[in-house]
Protein backbone atom coordinates (compact mmCIF):
# COMPACT_ATOMS: atom_id res chain seq x y z
CA UNK A 1 0.00 0.00 0.00
CA UNK A 2 0.96 3.83 -0.72
CA UNK A 3 1.47 6.03 1.96
CA UNK A 4 1.48 9.97 1.29
CA UNK A 5 5.04 11.32 1.30
CA UNK A 6 4.54 15.24 0.18
CA UNK A 7 1.89 17.15 0.62
CA UNK A 8 1.80 21.27 0.15
CA UNK A 9 -1.01 23.34 1.23
CA UNK A 10 -1.22 27.09 1.44
CA UNK A 11 -2.77 29.77 3.18
CA UNK A 12 -5.99 30.42 4.95
CA UNK A 13 -7.41 30.56 8.45
CA UNK A 14 -8.91 27.15 7.78
CA UNK A 15 -5.76 25.17 8.91
CA UNK A 16 -5.25 25.21 12.63
CA UNK A 17 -3.87 22.72 15.70
CA UNK A 18 -6.41 20.44 15.57
CA UNK A 19 -6.22 20.08 11.75
CA UNK A 20 -2.61 19.51 11.65
CA UNK A 21 -3.01 16.59 14.40
CA UNK A 22 -5.61 15.12 12.71
CA UNK A 23 -2.71 15.11 9.35
CA UNK A 24 -0.02 14.00 11.51
CA UNK A 25 -2.05 10.98 12.88
CA UNK A 26 -3.36 9.94 9.44
CA UNK A 27 -0.25 10.80 7.31
CA UNK A 28 2.56 9.10 9.20
CA UNK A 29 4.48 8.38 6.26
CA UNK A 30 5.30 12.33 5.10
CA UNK A 31 8.52 13.05 3.98
CA UNK A 32 7.86 16.55 3.13
CA UNK A 33 5.50 19.13 4.58
CA UNK A 34 4.61 22.60 3.85
CA UNK A 35 2.24 24.64 5.79
CA UNK A 36 2.64 27.84 4.32
CA UNK A 37 0.45 31.35 5.52
CA UNK A 38 -1.78 29.56 7.92
CA UNK A 39 -2.95 31.85 10.11
CA UNK A 40 -4.63 30.02 13.08
CA UNK A 41 -1.74 27.18 13.45
CA UNK A 42 0.94 27.34 16.28
CA UNK A 43 3.77 25.63 17.79
CA UNK A 44 1.45 22.97 19.33
CA UNK A 45 0.21 21.99 15.78
CA UNK A 46 3.66 21.99 14.56
CA UNK A 47 4.83 19.38 17.54
CA UNK A 48 2.02 17.48 16.90
CA UNK A 49 3.05 16.86 13.61
CA UNK A 50 6.80 16.12 14.66
CA UNK A 51 5.43 13.93 17.28
CA UNK A 52 3.65 11.77 14.87
CA UNK A 53 5.95 11.72 11.45
CA UNK A 54 8.93 10.38 11.92
CA UNK A 55 10.05 10.40 8.68
CA UNK A 56 9.29 13.94 7.85
CA UNK A 57 12.88 15.68 6.78
CA UNK A 58 11.55 19.32 5.52
CA UNK A 59 8.80 21.27 7.36
CA UNK A 60 7.73 24.27 6.05
CA UNK A 61 5.73 26.89 8.24
CA UNK A 62 6.52 29.94 6.23
CA UNK A 63 4.44 32.73 6.53
CA UNK A 64 2.69 31.02 9.75
CA UNK A 65 2.66 33.93 12.01
CA UNK A 66 1.34 31.85 15.32
CA UNK A 67 4.77 29.37 14.78
CA UNK A 68 7.11 30.77 17.00
CA UNK A 69 10.70 28.52 16.17
CA UNK A 70 11.30 29.03 20.12
CA UNK A 71 8.54 27.38 21.01
CA UNK A 72 8.37 24.53 18.79
CA UNK A 73 11.70 23.85 19.70
CA UNK A 74 10.95 23.82 23.75
CA UNK A 75 7.68 21.86 23.32
CA UNK A 76 9.38 18.87 20.72
CA UNK A 77 12.10 18.66 23.27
Amino acid sequence: MLALQRLQLYGGPCLGDDEAAQLAVNCTALVSLQLQRCQALTATGVCSIIRHCPQLVELDVCGCPLVLEELVVSKAA
